[in-house]
């Protein structure tokens, strides 16, 4: 097995000429898309661009220590891109970054003109922004974000005049906007797409979906996912995808620089972990029992109590003190009691849908807890045969339809 960098090792020396465009380039692209590009990448007001070796070479002149914002390997990827024959003459131009706090909305895009003669449209994905997060979890309840918008826009505007063919893509919820953006782009930029890339990223609600230019662009997207997926498997998407091997553990399988290569391609898994599965039923679950207003309750209240204390990033957020950590749950009292309710209740259904989640795939295999949560007390806490409801403390009422005579008299035994 190797990695996106080892990759470099290998296939650095051979030219777009000789050895096409393939899955692992595209992994590439979209882990540098999260660098940052100011004063070194001509934006969109310009068809200036500048090749991946000056823009290497520049950014290191601007910070010779790499900025703390940017993903973890980003900027080491692009000096070896750097220097290697298939990626140094790759120009880049229309860099944009986009933010609101106003809006939730985090957007940043930047796009490859390949020597092959074509065009890769690359939209970061989630960064440190708390607003970032925030569009993120608006996606369980908005079918249009003010960032999918605006990555549509992109596409229409920065690639009109440019004539090539094109591919689209991104990481996380990057992917979901190089989907979205496809989609919902001008006619005449549709047209000239080849390839959309969903790496890892989330999916729509299903109002998307039964839209006609969602339709129309499905059998161009390539959805890659780690065998341990959440973020990729998150809501609704009506293509398949490639299941991919990562050396990762849990969520970090997110980080592309954990997937491996095999030769010009991403090394297939045999299929989802068990976490996998039991994570996306959850959350699935979770969300389908929700409407949409309550969903949206939910996350304005959460992001109310995290930015309560002024801060804007999950960086910020984590490095304040004791006394502004305690202040959240200050913000959390301070709240409506209707808000406040809502927000318990909500938190306490995930809760209560991990918990079905759980019993249901104990109950279908037959070989209870699996061995690696075995002596963490949740054994303790297996419905018996009869019943599979929840520990009383996940749910918000009891059901007494089976209480036996011996309960009603007594009360139940203790656990």
């Amino acid at each position: 097995m190797a990695s996106i960098m080892e990759y470099l090792d290998w296939r650095g020396d051979i030219p777009f000429s000789f050895d096409p465009f393939n899955e692992a380039d595209n992994l590439l692209l979209c882990q540098i898309a999260y660098v940052h590009y100011e004063n070194i990448v001509p934006g969109m007001d310009t068809d200036d661009t500048v090749t991946v070796c000056d823009a290497a070479k520049k950014y290191l002149e601007l910070h010779p220590t790499p900025r703390s914002e940017v993903r973890s390997g980003s900027v080491q990827l692009l000096q070896k891109m750097a220097q290697t024959v298939r990626f140094k003459d790759v120009r880049i131009g229309g860099y944009v970054s986009s933010f609101s706090r106003e809006k939730d909305e985090q957007m940043s895009a930047v796009t490859f003109f390949l020597p092959d003669g074509t065009a890769y449209v690359s939209f970061r994905g989630t960064d440190n922004s708390l607003s970032g997060w925030k569009e993120d979890l608006n996606l369980s309840f908005l079918s249009d974000t003010p960032g999918q918008q605006h990555a549509a826009a992109y596409l229409s505007f920065y690639l009109k005049n440019t004539g090539c063919p094109l591919r689209v893509g991104g990481h996380s919820k990057g992917g979901n906007y190089a989907v979205y953006a496809s989609a919902f782009c001008d006619a005449g930029i549709r047209e000239r797409l080849l390839e959309i890339y969903n790496n890892d990223g989330p999916g729509f609600l299903e109002d998307v979906l039964a839209r006609p230019e969602y339709q129309e662009i499905v059998p161009k997207v390539r959805s890659i996912i780690p065998e341990g997926s959440l973020f990729g498997l998150l809501l609704y998407h009506s293509y398949p995808h490639h299941i991919i091997k990562s050396t990762g553990k849990g969520l970090f399988q997110h980080d592309m620089m954990t997937w491996q290569v095999l030769g010009s391609s991403l090394e297939a898994a045999p299929g989802l972990t068990q976490t996998s599965v039991f994570l996306e039923k959850t959350v699935r679950d979770w969300v389908e029992n929700i409407n949409y207003e309550d969903r949206q309750a939910f996350v304005d209240s959460l992001f109310e109590i995290l930015t309560s204390g002024g801060a804007d990033t999950l960086r910020e957020l984590n490095q304040s003190s004791l006394k502004e950590k305690m202040d959240l749950f200050k913000s959390f009292r301070e709240m409506d009691t209707r808000d406040q309710k809502l927000f318990v209740q909500t938190f306490g259904d995930l809760l209560k849908s991990g918990w079905n989640t759980l019993y249901e795939g104990i109950s279908e295999t037959g070989k209870g807890l699996p061995s690696r949560l075995l002596g963490t007390g949740l054994e303790m806490l297996i419905p018996s045969k009869e019943t599979k409801d929840a520990p009383q403390h996940m749910v918000k009422t009891k059901d007494v339809s089976n209480v036996s005579e011996k309960e009603e008299k007594n009360g139940p035994d203790p656990v």
